[in-house]
C-alpha cells in the first residue's frame, strides 16, 4: 500500500476513534490524558484528530477546564462554556493577528533598512 494511501486511512481510523469516544456534555469532559488511554493513540494523535474532526465539521468538540467534549447546546451550561469558549478562541485570533502586525512592521523596516 503507498504511503499516502496508508496516511490518509490511518487518520480516518484515528478521527473516528476520537470521535467515536467524545462524550457530549461539559459534566462527561475527558481529558486528553484520559482521550491518549481510551483511544490508545498518541498525544499528538488526538490533538490532530480532534483538529480534523472539527475542520472537517463532523462535531463540535471544545476543550473547557481541562476536558474535552462536544457541547449539548440544548443545554444551558453547555451552551454557556461553547460561548466562553468562542470568546477565548477569538480572543487568541485577535492577540495572533497584533503580533503578526508587529512582526509584518519589523520585518519592513528591516529589510528597507538593508535596500538603502
Amino acid at each position: 500500500m503507498k504511503r499516502k494511501v496508508k496516511v490518509f486511512i490511518m487518520g480516518i481510523i484515528e478521527n473516528n476513534t476520537v470521535l467515536n469516544v467524545m462524550p457530549v456534555g461539559f459534566d462527561n469532559r475527558l481529558s486528553r490524558k484520559a482521550l491518549i488511554g481510551i483511544c490508545g493513540l498518541s498525544d499528538r494523535q488526538v490533538r490532530k484528530a480532534i483538529e480534523d474532526i472539527v475542520e472537517s465539521k463532523q462535531a463540535i468538540i471544545i476543550n473547557m477546564h481541562k476536558g474535552y467534549f462536544i457541547p449539548n447546546l440544548e443545554n444551558k451550561t453547555d451552551r454557556d462554556y461553547y460561548r466562553l469558549f468562542i470568546s477565548q478562541e477569538e480572543s487568541r485570533i485577535n492577540k495572533l493577528n497584533k503580533k503578526m502586525k508587529s512582526y509584518n512592521k519589523m520585518s519592513e523596516k528591516i529589510l528597507s533598512a538593508l535596500n538603502e
